[in-house]
């Protein structure tokens, strides 16, 4: 997907963390293997492994909680121009207080 590799390529110069491609890969092959259906992810950070895990397993929702502010605002256009916020929640705040509020069960945890 082109944007993965605009968010690489903008993670690279304005260093943010994003998985490493090792990493990347491993987590793919678990998360075929396991088809989660709904997955919960902390640290947002620009989108990055959300948009990923959304491209590679069609039928998950994520949901993704982001505490920082610039973050979060870069994270929502990502998830936009992915057109994937039908699939992509991201819940701008800090997860000690936003994780108690969550319903439901979640099928892997990243």
């Amino acid at each position: 997907m082109e944007l993965l590799q605009e968010l690489e390529i903008f993670a690279k110069e304005y260093d943010v963390p994003i998985v490493e491609e090792e990493v990347r890969d491993c987590l793919a092959m678990f998360l075929r293997i396991q088809q989660p259906k709904r997955l919960l992810e902390l640290g947002t950070a620009i989108g990055y492994s959300a948009i990923f895990f959304a491209t590679l397993l069609p039928e998950v929702e994520i949901i993704t909680i982001e505490r920082d502010d610039a973050m979060a605002f870069k994270a929502k256009e990502n998830i936009k121009k992915a057109g994937l916020t039908e699939r992509i929640t991201l819940l701008h705040g800090d997860a000690k207080e936003l994780l108690p509020t969550l319903d439901g069960f979640f099928d892997a945890i990243f």
